[in-house]
């Protein structure tokens, strides 16, 4: 009997079959796509994300990325809000870095890159008393597995046929990413925050930054591929500081990458002999930078359970071990962006600025409280406790 099916070869599968590896547990990966992602965007990496790549034996990767060391938020004509050092306690547990994301994922990768079997689509999902018949688009793939855990991010294929869950909600902003050449001496992640916009910048690399900015768009009127440059340049017009140069040099609208921000509607975690990590089961909005972070905290508390306890007590450890915290970061995250969404007046725009400049940036609160603790040493005491008493 095949052990385990990874559905995704994207950031939380790739973790979650890593570490499977690493406790010699059978496991088969399988992604929809026909081939390595090869987006080109970039990606933040707070503190409790490194202090992952580091458990999961990644220090020497981790440590080659580039650093950054103060978040500031501005008005959008430049003009500093507020801004926070973190290289100050609790935020210096670890470094916060940036880079892009195919080669994170090239870094994930590696060791199992043969183990991946690419443009494969699950096409059907039945439980049983002792695991999950799967059928799919690779007739060789077909089979009883013992569990299946979806790490197909946000339009996740396992969560839709496993789970029968609603569908994702619209959070009514359309966002767009990229990445671009751009001087980065002594340019830390800036958030500019307009009425109802946001620009960020966010060095990567020497003189190469990953940019994202979004827009409230309730009707939906701007989530159109071909007008990317078109409708950043008009959108963000009154923008000044370190937007109005990266608008005069945008590139074409092939490398923006056009989104609208999703959320589940609540955080999803196992049924069954079937298990949901990374987007699959908690997708949200970007505003405490935890999609990387969550993902690979998923897949090592998961692991970590798999390799010690039955596969249906593991799951529902996990459940246990994983919700308050990954709910605080959905709930939180996507509360965020409905605060902006409401915001209509000037007036509202001048209270959240000025609650900003006196707790400090939105993100960065959040990071405080998440590293005030550790999933990861959490896991281990359960384990460890769990051991104890069955002795």
């Amino acid at each position: 009997m095949n052990r385990i099916l990874i559905s995704g070869a994207g950031m939380a599968g790739l973790c979650l079959a890593r570490q499977l590896k690493k406790h010699d547990i059978a496991y088969t990966i399988i992604d929809k796509k026909p081939a390595s992602e090869s987006s080109g965007t970039g990606i933040a990496l707070p503190a409790n994300a490194v202090r992952a790549l580091r458990y999961m034996g990644l220090s020497d990767a981790a440590d080659t990325m580039h650093q950054v060391r103060r978040i500031i938020y501005s008005h959008p004509n430049g003009r500093v809000i507020s801004e926070a050092s973190l290289l100050n306690a609790p935020l210096n547990r670890d470094k916060f870095v940036a880079l892009e994301r195919t080669a994170l994922l090239a870094t994930l990768q590696q060791g199992i890159e043969k183990d991946i079997h690419f443009n494969v689509v699950i096409t059907g999902i039945q439980q049983t008393d002792t695991g999950v018949n799967v059928t799919c688009s690779n007739p060789a793939l077909n089979g009883h597995y013992q569990a299946v855990i979806g790490a197909d991010g946000v339009f996740s294929t396992v969560r839709e046929l496993g789970f029968g869950q609603p569908g994702l909600i619209d959070l009514g902003v359309t966002n767009w990413r990229w990445i671009c050449e751009f001087p980065t001496q002594n340019l830390q992640p800036t958030y500019m925050l307009g009425l109802n916009n946001i620009f960020m910048a966010y060095p990567i690399g020497p003189n190469r930054i990953y940019c994202y900015t979004h827009q409230t768009d309730i009707e939906n009127r701007y989530y159109n591929y071909y007008e990317a440059q078109q409708n950043l340049r008009r959108l963000f017009a009154s923008y000044q500081g370190v937007a109005r140069p990266i608008l005069e040099c945008l590139p074409d609208n092939e490398h923006i990458y056009t989104g609208r921000l999703r959320s589940v509607p609540f955080p999803i975690f196992n049924q069954g002999h079937m298990a949901l990590i990374g987007d699959a089961g908690n997708a949200c909005s970007p505003m405490l930078q935890q999609g990387a972070a969550l993902a690979f905290e998923d897949a090592i508390v998961l692991s970590e359970l798999l390799a010690h306890f039955p596969i249906r007590k593991a799951l529902e450890h996990y459940r246990s071990l994983r919700q308050q915290r990954v709910t605080w970061v959905v709930k939180t995250s996507d509360n965020s962006i409905k605060a902006f969404i409401k915001m209509n007046s000037r007036w509202s725009m001048i209270m959240r600025n000025m609650m900003i400049k006196r707790k400090g940036p939105l993100n960065v609160q959040g990071w405080k409280y998440l590293l005030s603790q550790c999933p990861l040493d959490q896991v281990t005491d359960f384990i460890q406790t769990s051991t104890e008493k069955n002795e």
